[in-house]
């Protein structure tokens, strides 16, 4: 189970990563709200999350299941907006790199992702992408 300080990590990641471009649009600030409250966030934890963003930890996760959501999450994030800012794209692969993932891996994923941007990815065929199945 994912502690409260490591679920706040992982939201404020992916606000730093909304703001790459320089803005968060409507689908990142929704999905990133739809992620919180899906991890259990309270509004309360989650405002505190944005109003103290820089001070917040963003420690990866442990498990590699973890790691994956987490890689799966910043992906989605990134191609909301159905377009690819290569600011959000460079941050993904760097945040995917910190994680632990390997080079090819960060490779595969990314490039299955904008390839396909204008489509809802399914995680278990993300998972597949990522471990080259």
């Amino acid at each position: 189970m994912i502690g409260l300080d490591d679920k706040k990590g992982h939201i404020a990641a992916l606000i730093k990563l909304a703001k790459a471009d320089g803005v968060i649009s409507q689908y990142e600030s929704n999905l990133i709200k739809m992620i919180a409250i899906r991890m259990g966030i309270s509004s309360n934890d989650f405002n505190e999350i944005v109003i103290n963003i820089e001070s917040v930890n963003s420690l990866p996760p442990s498990k590699r299941e973890e790691k994956e959501v987490y890689l799966y999450n910043l992906f989605m994030l990134m191609k909301i907006d159905l377009k690819t800012d290569p600011d959000e794209q460079k941050m993904c692969e760097e945040l995917a790199l910190r994680l632990g993932f390997g080079v090819d891996e960060v490779k595969r994923s990314g490039e299955f992702m904008t390839a396909n941007l204008s489509e809802v990815t399914d995680f278990d065929d993300f998972i597949n992408v990522l471990n080259n199945k």
